[in-house]
């Protein structure tokens, strides 16, 4: 059990190291040289909540504090990508919405992600396929528990 144990840590370590790594040389070698992973997961989330898309909920759905969320969507304002806007009826309350250039990035990371689902889809039949998401789906049960 002590091996299986060390054999998942170590999957999990690498496992994240490479994806992150991967990530950011893909995004390198697009036409969106100037994005970080950690900005291209801010403009991901901003696309995702569509309506949602006030500071506080981006904020708490990255796990980040207000201030660090100011910071990279300044950075990202800079960069053409995001778009700040007060509330039409609430001026305290700051909108963040994507501009078309950020919308690219978007899909064009989206097609990163496709492409990794394939290739590991397609190295698993019907059944390996099953149980490697119902594991996954535990490993993520875990994750969010320690939000």
């Amino acid at each position: 059990m002590e091996k299986f144990k060390q054999d998942i840590n170590t999957f999990l370590v690498d496992a994240f190291n490479s994806l992150l790594q991967i990530e950011e040389d893909f995004l390198a070698k697009g036409p969106f040289k100037n994005i970080t992973v950690k900005e291209m997961h801010l403009i991901d989330t901003v696309v995702k909540l569509e309506n949602n898309n006030i500071a506080k909920n981006i904020a708490r759905k990255l796990n980040i504090t207000q201030s660090s969320l100011t910071t990279a969507v300044s950075t990202l304002e800079k960069k053409g990508m995001l778009i700040r806007k007060s509330d039409e009826r609430d001026k305290r309350i700051v909108k963040i919405y994507p501009t078309e250039k950020a919308l690219q990035v978007y899909n064009h990371h989206r097609q990163f992600h496709r492409e990794l689902v394939d290739v590991v889809t397609n190295k698993l039949n019907q059944q390996e396929l099953y149980a490697f998401v119902n594991g996954l789906n535990k490993v993520r049960e875990f994750f969010d528990s320690r939000k």
